[in-house]
């Protein structure tokens, strides 16, 4: 089973078109709504819906993607070390340590739960 699968069509349409580049356009319609002074703007339930799914998996993103960052960091210093005043110093030879384990282990457990989180419950 697709992420998103039990979701009706309208709303995985909606989701594909928000992702091929309509997330663009609806940011550009709502923001010229705003600016000639409109404080509300008409959508359809499956739109809504569908900005509802992407908003709420954004800061999940951002906190993996950072921590992802701090896992990359934590196996280039065990290789090699950091460079201070132009030499490396530092790093455990290549060997994994026990600081990279864990970086790793808390980004899986969120890619986890990103996973997870994509899949609404059936029924």
């Amino acid at each position: 089973m697709k992420p998103y699968d039990n979701l009706p069509q309208s709303v995985r349409d909606a989701l594909d078109y928000l992702k091929t580049g309509g997330l663009g356009e609806v940011a550009g319609l709502t923001s010229a709504a705003l600016h000639s002074g409109h404080r509300k703007i008409a959508s359809d339930t499956d739109m809504a819906m569908a900005l509802c799914i992407l908003a709420q998996a954004g800061p999940d993103c951002a906190a993996a993607l950072d921590q992802a960052q701090k896992v990359v960091d934590a196996v280039t210093f065990d290789d090699s070390g950091s460079l201070i005043a132009g030499v490396w110093k530092g790093g455990n030879g290549g060997l994994l340590s026990r600081e990279t384990l864990v970086e790793v282990d808390l980004l899986r457990r969120m890619l986890i739960g990103l996973k997870a989180r994509k899949r609404p419950a059936d029924g």
